[in-house]
């Protein structure tokens, strides 16, 4: 009775352990088969501290350019854009003010709206660039002035990255 209890235990870990197997190995295939036009999702889950991941579109790009500069690429294209916020998937630690569905904050985009494969060439991963009406997911980080700390409307954002719906 005792070795019968042992052999179906044995077999219950063993089950489970090819069930996880199986699970982990489904998981990057998923990561494996993206085609060279689809971007994947943010990495993480986890939210970075005092950022707010976004879903969100871009309504109206500032084509005012940084002044001339050979070292800034906003010098040569678009860096800044109004963005609309389509759906708020969650915050990260010390995130002070939440954000509202529908609102509409202006974002400096940090490797521009541009594509960047011909602006920075040596980046590991490559953006194919935003447009108006364009739909991503993006983590803002809440840029702060001294003149802004008053004007809960004059809020500003910072995007590193972002990946295309």
């Amino acid at each position: 009775m005792q070795k019968q209890t042992w052999f179906y235990s044995a077999l219950l870990i063993f089950g489970l352990y090819l069930n996880c197997g199986a699970s982990r190995d489904s998981s990057t295939n998923k990561t494996q088969q993206l085609s060279g036009n689809e971007e994947p999702a943010l990495e993480s889950p986890r939210i970075s501290p005092n950022h707010c991941r976004i879903v969100g579109t871009i309504v109206e790009i500032n084509s005012s350019l940084a002044p001339a500069n050979t070292d800034n690429p906003c010098s040569k294209v678009p860096c800044k854009a109004w963005v609309s916020i389509d759906e708020i998937i969650g915050y990260g630690s010390g995130f002070s003010n939440p954000l509202a569905k529908g609102a509409k904050v202006r974002v400096f985009f940090r490797f521009t709206l541009a594509p960047t494969k011909e602006l920075f060439p040596s980046m590991k991963k490559h953006y194919r660039g935003l447009s108006v009406c364009s739909c991503f997911i993006a983590e803002l980080e809440e840029q702060r002035s001294p003149d802004q700390s008053e004007k809960p409307n004059q809020r500003s954002f910072l995007v590193y990255g972002y990946t295309i719906q």
